[in-house]
């Protein structure tokens, strides 16, 4: 929720500017949130906003490679890296916090990952583990491993 207020506030800010195309980077992560309030800000304010949707690694790469941005959402371990070389204006806001989650078959054992070494032995013990595909994505297809 916090994200979604913040992502409002943020685009909201942007409104007394002139009318204006917006190109905006974010990680799948927010699209749902983006897609919601975005289309009611560009109606209320005339702005165009052009949207590229992806993982935070791959947003960076872009940027890297040029394309633009005004506005960029990613993770902080994605924008540190652009803000030294100059890509990105210093003054970051952090909006959220993501989780990683475990699940589990219904019924079955609940895997101890109460510390680092036991979380070491749990993913090794596993029949199967899902990882992100591509790297860095927050919501990946699944893919078994092993």
């Amino acid at each position: 929720m916090r994200a979604i207020i913040a992502l409002a506030t943020l685009l909201a800010a942007t409104g007394s500017a002139r009318t204006a195309e917006i190109n905006v980077m974010l990680t799948d992560a927010l699209g749902t949130s983006f897609n919601e309030l975005a289309p009611k800000f560009a109606r209320a304010n005339g702005h165009a906003i052009h949207e590229v949707h992806g993982p935070s690694g791959g947003l960076v790469r872009r940027l890297n490679a040029g394309e633009p941005a005004d506005v960029i959402f990613i993770n902080d371990s994605g924008i540190d890296e652009p803000i030294r070389q100059g890509k990105l204006v210093p003054g970051r806001t952090d909006l959220t916090r993501t989780g990683i989650g475990i699940a589990v078959r219904k019924g079955a054992r609940r895997p101890d990952v109460s510390t680092p070494d036991a979380l070491k032995r749990a993913l090794l013990d596993a029949k199967s583990i899902a990882t992100p595909t591509p790297p860095g994505a927050a919501s990946p297809p699944h893919r078994s491993s092993r």
